[in-house]
């Protein structure tokens, strides 16, 4: 695996959890980087109701019953150093099957993962950092692809718990007024945007058609004028000798 999962920082109501007699050796100089104290970033700029970043799904229905998730930020204002949260989901009409790391933090640098499946409690709890030296990025991104073996049912409901983006300054600072965005994902829906998907093509196939058609009547109509003048051209010489 391309990825070294190791026991890092699960972010609980925002702190990090010390859990430095896990890390393999030379990586808890790593690690002490982030048992500082975090402090919250806020911006005094912002009007009421506006969000410094979000989090969001997008849903894909993939073959043999699978259901991929992309849990993606967009709209960071602040550069990124990690993300945590619980994805709750329903368990009883899905299964976790494993995970792939997005590219969003992937700009920055080599970031470390920690995703692991609570079955008995349906979520996915979920973690990944850069290290203090890396490049973090703003804007937007795939922070992780998770993959589902759907049971049964059509309606997926998911929801985020414990959120955390976090940013750093001197210390690991935790992202104020991050807008995360879960719901519902519906094979219903996908239906309904291919079916319109394909009726717009084939509306856009059936527009040039026409256009084909219409230019080539046009070029016939101008053939069939021009043979009609040069007779009737040859008939008025003819009877004027």
């Amino acid at each position: 695996m391309k990825k070294v999962i190791i026991c890092l920082v699960v972010l609980m109501g925002g702190c990090f959890g010390v859990a430095k007699a896990c890390l393999p050796v030379g990586m808890a100089e790593i690690f002490d980087d982030w048992a500082e104290i975090a402090e919250i970033v806020e911006d005094e700029s912002l009007e009421e109701g506006e969000f410094m970043g979000k989090v969001y799904l997008e849903g894909e229905f993939l073959d043999g019953d699978i259901l991929r998730v992309e849990v993606n930020g967009d709209v960071m204002k602040f550069p990124v150093l990690g993300a945590s949260f619980h994805l709750g989901y329903e368990g009883e009409k899905l299964a976790f099957l494993k995970y792939e790391p997005g590219g969003f933090l992937e700009i920055g640098g080599d970031p470390f993962y920690l995703v692991t499946d609570e079955a008995d409690k349906a979520e996915i709890v979920y973690g990944e950092t850069l290290r203090k030296d890396d490049n973090f990025p703003v804007g937007g991104g795939v922070f992780a692809k998770l993959y589902f073996q759907i049971l049964e049912d059509e309606e997926f409901a998911f929801e985020f718990k414990n959120g955390v983006v976090s940013s750093i300054d001197t210390v690991r600072q935790d992202i104020d007024k991050i807008d995360w965005q879960a719901g519902i994902l519906s094979k219903d829906n996908q239906k309904k945007v291919a079916g319109e998907l394909k009726a717009s093509v084939l509306d856009r196939q059936n527009e040039g058609f026409l256009s084909y058609f219409s230019v080539l009547g046009g070029l016939f109509i101008l053939v069939l004028s021009g043979v009609g003048f040069w007779f009737y051209r040859r008939y008025n010489s003819a009877n004027s000798c």
